[in-house]
């Protein structure tokens, strides 16, 4: 029951009806005032910042022991109260909420999770009104990995806010990309730089200097490699989806249990397997080889996972983490029914948001907030679970979780939890890797000049600088005065890490300066300055380094490759292009593996740096052999790359009957062998490829029909070649594949020697009687010149193989046959009777 307001405070000339003892306790100034007056019914308080027009309702719950709740609008009234009267509570609270208060950051947040493409126009005009566009861009960018569903929509919000909200954003995903191991999410940050960069937000040149080329860029001829491999319509597709292809995962991830039942309806159908990592696929947590069952729970699918469930005699161990992730209740309390274990799921329902799920495992399932949760909290934007640990759980932030904070250079959060730093350097190194100038600029005019001199004094400060590519943060540095004159060997080192991590000319001139430079100078790698610069991808770098003087031809690595070598390499497209103006050694080979810069160019698969290659002079020996003695077509056809090996057998014909010494295989052999259809067609119609009588088994051998096809399409074909290791003929391996198709396609041809024996003697009809294939047996007895009764060399016909391998149907088969000679002995003198071993059998030869 509410206590009876009997005590009036006057506020400022307001009346504030108020409980007597509330105010007593509350505040020592008025308890004093009431002990000294106690006939007193009230009390008049002048407070001087205390504005006219402040919240009557809210002072009198104050005053009167009612709830009420602190909010950025309430504070500064309840600040100049609880200072004026020196109310110590009221104090303690407004500063646990000065702590724990993100009512900004939450605003946006929410406003970020509630957008529809019906009401996004206005939720943009609200974001416009935003000025902090690190802070924006950072809970964008938590919102996508929390929501990967409306990776789209966010982007499209941020293309329609503002140009320098575009240019934040793409800094952190440019930012994570160079530093992937700082990310862990980096399937989501590939498909969000794609997805900027078909808006025209980043540019080819920048995606050629990022470490690894993303796959899924794999759509834009210069990014193509043989690793993707796939008509260029369907990788358009699959990069702009951002999803696994795979129809099982396509199935599983919305729910389509009708196809994925029709998938799955086979008694030999694996449900325990996994999917393959995919170039294509947005989120990360599901792109490292989950099982299927952990697909599903993942996307919430919950009538493929009731299934999979039923089909699965175990769960797979971590399929909690699974659940928690994809947040379905449903999913959850099945998988909480059998027992599963739920430890180390906290931080993953805080990087996809679920408050919910985060109550119910702290207090339902006892999870405790380990350090490393709170660093979640920061690192994917979840605000609200920040606050709810600060204040239900007494949590606090630690100077180490400040280091996510400086990554995405939020300036607000970081002087909030960090103005009392013990040491300073670890958060300068991060501000200058990720280009976060404001946290940089912050630390440094808090330091006093004596601590900036320890600061200059920090090698390894000094080395992140010169990674930053970052001009601003460089040119704080006393390059000239210290690092040069003082720090020479460590001034080498900055300048090798500025050559591999940045692409500005004008930063590389800051720290070269006027300064002679030995550009022949290597790391520990042996690798010179313009090598690592051609790695990386760096063709700006490339030719600031050229126009210093540096030697196109140096030899680098421990394979001794060239500049041009390692560009090919690595499909670094600018770089190559950079190079090739300034006249490089076009055929210089590695002086390990000998590879030229085309066989470089091979091994990587992209057919317009092999063009650009082959057009840049007619001195381009494409016929070089490496050390395993293998042309650049050697490589191209082994990795399949159609569009490669038809630029080379323009210019390489003496490459066509080069035998490798690893396999003694020439291109076209390889081909066949991988089953690469489409170049055996282009060698097929070349009159002076070489058609060895191995390459139909081959074809057979690995049960490809494409290739069986355009072989018996063409003249220069060996039908009855005899295979090396046991003499089997194509016709032979192809029973013994059960390839039905193939093996028609081969005993209908007018030449083939139906009953051609290999080593041991048996026939086609041989091996299918012995195997049991009752289809191809009664195929082949009614070909023309078969003969059903020739022995092996066990004297063995192929009834006496089916009679002792128990094959019913095919006695049946042979006996019905008016030719069959069913008293023929074998070498023992046994007849197909006397190998029978059950009466079925016997009773046939008696009927």
């Amino acid at each position: 029951m509410q206590a009876a307001k009997d005590f009036t405070l006057k506020f400022n000339q307001k009346k504030i009806y108020c409980v007597r003892s509330v105010v007593s306790q509350l505040c020592p100034m008025l308890s004093n005032y009431i002990l000294s007056h106690p006939n007193a019914k009230g009390c008049t308080c002048e407070i001087p910042k205390l504005t006219k027009d402040f919240d009557v309702e809210l002072v009198t719950k104050l005053f009167s022991g009612e709830n009420f709740s602190i909010d950025k609008n309430n504070f500064n009234i309840l600040f100049e109260i609880a200072q004026f009267l020196k109310i110590e509570s009221l104090s303690q609270k407004l500063a646990l909420f000065q702590q724990c208060n993100f009512s900004d950051e939450l605003e946006i947040d929410t406003m970020l999770k509630n957008v529809t493409n019906s009401n996004k126009e206005k939720i943009i005009n609200q974001l416009k009104k935003i000025e902090d566009l690190d802070l924006l861009s950072y809970i964008i960018f938590g919102n996508c990995i929390a929501l990967p569903k409306k990776i789209e929509l966010f982007i499209d919000v941020v293309f329609k806010t503002s140009k320098n909200l575009i240019k934040a954003f793409c800094k952190i995903l440019v930012n994570f990309q160079r530093y992937s191991k700082f990310s862990g999410n980096n399937s989501e940050i590939c498909f969000m730089l794609h997805l900027l960069f078909d808006k025209g937000a980043i540019d080819k040149s920048l995606i050629q200097t990022f470490p690894i080329i993303p796959l899924n860029f794999s759509d834009q001829k210069e990014f193509s490699n043989a690793q993707v491999q796939i008509e260029e319509e369907r990788i358009q597709k699959y990069s702009k989806d951002g999803i696994n292809p795979n129809l099982l995962a396509v199935s599983l991830r919305i729910d389509d249990f009708e196809t994925f039942s029709q998938i799955t309806n086979s008694s030999d159908f694996d449900f325990s397997q996994k999917f393959d990592q995919s170039p294509f696929e947005r989120v990360e947590f599901v792109n490292q080889g989950c099982y299927l069952i952990e697909y599903s729970a993942f996307f919430g699918s919950i009538k493929c996972f009731r299934f999979l469930v039923e089909n699965l005699e175990i769960l797979p161990f971590n399929i909690a983490k699974f659940a928690i992730a994809g947040g379905n209740q449903k999913i959850i309390k099945i998988c909480e029914s059998k027992n599963c274990v739920f430890d180390d799921t906290l931080s993953i329902a805080i990087m996809y948001h679920h408050q919910k799920i985060i109550e119910w495992l702290l207090n339902e399932k006892k999870h405790q907030i380990s350090l490393n949760d709170i660093k979640a909290c920061i690192k994917y934007a979840n605000f609200k679970a920040l606050e709810y640990f600060m204040i239900n759980y007494n949590q606090k932030i630690h100077e180490f979780h400040l280091l996510e904070a400086v990554k995405f250079d939020l300036l607000k959060l970081f002087d909030k939890f960090g103005k009392n730093l013990k040491n300073v350097i670890p958060y300068l190194k991060i501000s200058c890797l990720f280009q976060s100038e404001n946290i940089f600029n912050y630390l440094l005019n808090k330091s006093s000049s004596d601590h900036q001199e320890k600061i200059w004094a920090n090698q390894e400060l000094f080395l992140s600088a010169c990674k930053s590519d970052c001009l601003n943060i460089l040119n704080k540095f006393p390059i000239e005065d210290q690092y040069h004159q003082s720090y020479k060997e460590i001034y080498l080192k900055g300048i090798f890490k500025a050559v591999k991590y940045s692409n500005s000319p004008q930063f590389l001139e800051l720290l070269f300066g006027d300064r002679k430079i030995d550009l022949e100078q290597r790391n520990p790698k042996k690798e010179t300055m313009l090598y690592i610069a051609s790695k990386r991808g760096n063709f700006k770098t490339v030719e600031f380094l050229l126009k210093k003087g540096a030697n196109i031809n140096s030899s680098n690595g421990e394979v001794g490759g060239s500049s041009l070598y390692v560009a090919c390499l690595n499909g670094r497209f600018e770089v190559i292009q950079t190079l090739l103006k300034n006249q490089p050694e076009i055929n210089l080979k590695t002086t390990e593996t000998l590879h030229s810069p085309l066989h470089a160019a091979c091994i990587y698969g992209n057919a317009q740096i092999v063009d650009t290659l082959l057009s840049y002079s007619k001195d381009v020996n494409a016929n070089l052999r490496d050390k395993e003695n293998q042309t650049p077509l050697h490589i191209a056809c082994e990795k399949g790359l159609i569009e490669v090996v038809s630029s080379l057998v323009k210019v390489c014909q003496s490459s066509l009957v080069v035998k490798d010494i690893k396999r003694n295989m020439t291109p076209a052999e390889i081909a066949v062998k991988n089953g690469f259809s489409e170049i055996v067609e282009l060698f097929l119609d070349i009159p002076t490829v070489l058609i060895t009588p191995e390459m139909l088994f081959t074809a057979v051998l690995v049960n490809n029909v494409d290739i069986v096809r355009l072989f018996l399409n063409q003249k220069r074909v060996y039908l009855n070649n005899r295979s090396k290791f046991n003499g089997n003929t194509p016709l032979s391996q192809s029973i013994l594949n059960n390839n039905i198709e193939i093996m028609k396609l081969l005993a209908k041809q007018s030449l083939i020697d139906i009953n051609a024996k290999n080593q041991d003697g048996t026939t086609a009809l041989h091996i299918a009687c012995r195997d049991g294939k009752t289809e191809i047996v009664e195929f082949l007895i009614k070909q023309e010149f078969i003969d059903i009764n020739m022995k092996d060399k066990d004297g063995s016909t192929p009834l006496h193989l089916a009679c002792e391998f128990d094959h019913i149907d095919e006695v049946k088969i042979l006996l019905d046959q008016p030719e069959i000679e069913e008293e023929k002995c074998n070498h023992k003198g046994q007849t197909p009777y006397d190998l029978a071993s059950t009466d079925e059998i016997k009773n046939l030869f008696n009927a």
